[in-house]
């Protein structure tokens, strides 16, 4: 691992990021709502504290209306690209739902609505991949839409739009599954934050969990981070299957909902097996499913 950066240059690094991908929005409205409201936060700031590499940047609005707008603008943009997905059966199309969570909290949702026959292509080296579709997406502009899930919309050049949450960044924080995972760079007062818990547990490389609205997805994120050289303690393991023994995963659609959140390229083919499913899950088709992806 090589060293990481410093402050100043990691809020460098963000602000020419963020100024890139602002730049390449051709609302003029709509830029000045992002520039307010956008903040950068999740694993790319981790990344850049511990000196690796930046797999992208994942982008949150402290507003409902900011990241209803941003959606609409984007998946405008899927609809208008060349290279179309041939089963495409109609258009995506972005609209709010009200939505139970694992809290039994109702939540209203900004949900991108595809309606597909398709199946899960496999990633290919040199382009990149709607992956709903399994073909290449030509992009001749930066930050073009390249796949469309419930949750987010993924642009080329590294850069994630989340619309699954939205809000202050303490407000966002309280979804994320693990503590050093929170820090945040705040476009429009240009300032980066990172509490004393995100780098005691970044330096030591120790995860803390943070409770999560989708503890499915942590188990998946933990394999990742122990092959990484990540330690957890029993206790922080137990906290996360406490929280998953309240959950009825043979609901197809409660488990469905909760691998959204998990990496789509890996997930995406086991969630098309799980929409055939009728009523309950049978477990031990769908452990070998997953070993089956994860291989």
């Amino acid at each position: 691992m090589m060293a990481g950066y410093k402050f100043a240059t990691i809020k460098r690094i963000l602000a020419l990021k963020s100024e890139d991908f602002l730049k390449s929005i051709d609302d003029d409205l709509l830029r000045a709502e992002v520039r307010k409201d956008m903040i950068i936060t999740g694993g790319s700031i981790a990344h850049l504290i511990l000196g690796e590499k930046v797999n992208d940047y994942d982008v949150y609005f402290k507003s409902y209306t900011t990241a209803y707008n941003v959606a609409k603008y984007y998946v405008d943009k899927f609809n208008n690209l060349e290279n179309k997905p041939k089963w495409l059966k109609g258009i995506p199309i972005v609209k709010e739902e009200f939505r139970d969570n694992i809290k039994g909290e109702t939540e209203k949702r900004i949900i991108i609505f595809i309606k597909s026959n398709g199946v899960a292509g496999e990633k290919e080296d040199e382009d990149e991949i709607d992956i709903e579709a399994g073909i290449p997406i030509k992009h001749k502009s930066k930050y073009t839409p390249i796949f469309l899930s419930d949750n987010a919309i993924t642009l080329s050049d590294k850069m994630q739009i989340i619309i699954r949450f939205c809000g202050s960044p303490e407000e966002i924080h309280k979804n994320f599954d693990f503590v050093h995972c929170t820090g945040y760079f705040d476009v429009y007062n240009h300032e980066l934050h990172v509490s004393k818990e995100a780098m005691q547990s970044l330096l030591a490389k120790n995860l803390i969990y943070n409770g999560s609205l989708y503890p499915i997805t942590s188990v998946f994120r933990l394999r990742k981070f122990i092959d990484r050289g990540w330690n957890i303690s029993a206790g922080q393991i137990l906290k996360i299957l406490f929280q998953i023994s309240k959950i009825d995963l043979s609901d197809t659609k409660i488990l469905k909902e909760q691998l959204v959140g998990v990496d789509t390229a890996f997930m995406f083919a086991l969630i098309k097996e799980l929409e055939k499913v009728e009523g309950q899950v049978e477990e031990t088709h769908l452990a070998e499913l997953i070993d089956k992806i994860f291989e």
